[in-house]
């Protein structure tokens, strides 16, 4: 029998696809670097560490909700 995955909501894609674009780009690191040269390596480590920065920002605006990320938990 084939098991099919469970369907995604668009902000469970968003999420997952940002953790694989922050995937790819720190993968992508060592191969710039062995492409092309020593010079283009704070470019690719930047980029990564933006990517990083978005893929968290983006689980935890999910996690919590949009409207509660700006604003503190009722008591």
């Amino acid at each position: 029998m084939i098991r099919t995955l469970p369907r995604l909501s668009s902000q469970e894609r968003l999420v997952y696809g940002m953790v694989v674009v922050w995937i790819l780009t720190m993968i992508s690191v060592p191969i710039v670097r062995w492409t092309l040269g020593d010079a283009a390596l704070p470019t690719a480590v930047s980029l990564g560490v933006l990517m990083q920065v978005i893929a968290v920002c983006v689980v935890l605006i999910s996690a919590r909700g949009a409207g509660g990320a700006r604003s503190p938990p009722s008591a």
